[in-house]
């Protein structure tokens, strides 16, 4: 996974394959330091994730859960199916508060639009 800080307010993250539990550290940790910041904009370009460990999905909703009052917004982009599912099981716990794009220009015109 790939984690870019693309201004102090702007938290991109760009998995890749399979992800295992581990990976929620490094996501938590980016976040949680942009959150020093003020309340950032988190994105997550899951055009290349093929899958996740079912804890993965459990830990990462339960963090997004934690900190979504402290957090400017939380995207997600994922052509896979699976990953699409996840990440609307994931929203349900949010509330709706994931604003989940469809296609890849949907993605870049959100994250154009907060820069």
């Amino acid at each position: 996974m790939r984690a870019e800080v693309q201004r102090a307010n702007i938290l991109v993250f760009r998995p890749s394959g399979h992800l295992e539990t581990e990976f929620v550290e490094l996501f938590k940790q980016v976040v949680d330091e942009g959150m020093k910041h003020g309340a950032p904009h988190v994105f997550w370009d899951g055009e290349t994730m093929t899958g996740y460990d079912s804890e993965f999905r459990q830990r990462i909703g339960q963090y997004c859960v934690s900190v979504k009052n402290r957090v400017s917004s939380m995207n997600v982009y994922t052509p896979n199916p699976f990953v699409a599912m996840g990440a609307a099981v994931v929203n349900v716990w949010l509330g709706g508060f994931f604003n989940i794009s469809k296609t890849r220009e949907d993605f870049e015109r959100v994250l154009a639009a907060v820069r």
